[in-house]
């Protein structure tokens, strides 16, 4: 698929394109929802899932068997072409080591211990600014709107690099607590609902 159509043509009409259209979308209405729209979409999405089978299994019972598959088929074609229509189509789009034009590079222990040489003087410059005290941060050093101040960092980083990021997304919380840990999955994004989810277990 790729040969035939090439990631310019996503990167044009899809990234820069219909992709920022829904997130506007998304940014004047359900950003403003004071709770994650998973907790309304995963009902909906689980409700669909069951009148698909429901629908399977009343023609399985009326001995329509080759019918009897469709409705639960169909929803998840309508769900696996959502997936692209919302998010997928970034797949398509040039990697950033291709975008950055990155050089190849064969790590070795040699420079992952130079790296690591380089890293921590910074670290250390930055954590004596935050506080001297070396035990675990406390929660009173984290900004109040830290998730605003990691989005414009994050825009900034984006768009030095010619991707489009001037969009308002969230990142909820998840609950119950330990959800996505269970997984060994600290946070996930999901496209059927436009919002990054981290696990509510995790340490602040």
């Amino acid at each position: 698929f790729n040969q035939v159509v090439s990631p310019v043509f996503f990167e044009q009409y899809y990234l820069n394109g219909f992709y920022q259209f829904i997130r506007v979308i998304y940014g004047h209405t359900f950003y403003h929802l004071p709770f994650g729209l998973i907790y309304i979409g995963f009902p909906v999405v689980f409700m669909g899932f069951l009148l698909a089978l429901r629908k399977t299994y009343k023609l399985i019972k009326s001995k329509r068997y080759l019918k009897a598959f469709i409705p639960t088929a169909s929803f998840l074609l309508v769900m696996y072409f959502m997936f692209y229509i919302l998010w997928g189509f970034n797949y398509k789009v040039d990697n950033l080591e291709t975008r950055l034009k990155l050089p190849k590079i064969d790590l070795d222990t040699t420079m992952v211990i130079h790296e690591i040489q380089r890293i921590l003087p910074l670290l250390e410059e930055y954590r004596s600014k935050v506080s001297n005290d070396t035990s675990k941060l406390d929660i009173k050093h984290r900004p109040s709107d830290v998730e605003e101040v990691i989005r414009k960092s994050q825009s900034r980083l984006l768009q030095l690099w010619g991707i489009p990021a001037k969009n308002k997304i969230h990142v909820r919380t998840l609950k119950p607590n330990g959800i996505l840990l269970v997984f060994s999955t600290a946070g996930i994004y999901i496209p059927y609902v436009f919002e990054g989810h981290y696990d509510g277990g995790l340490s602040h």
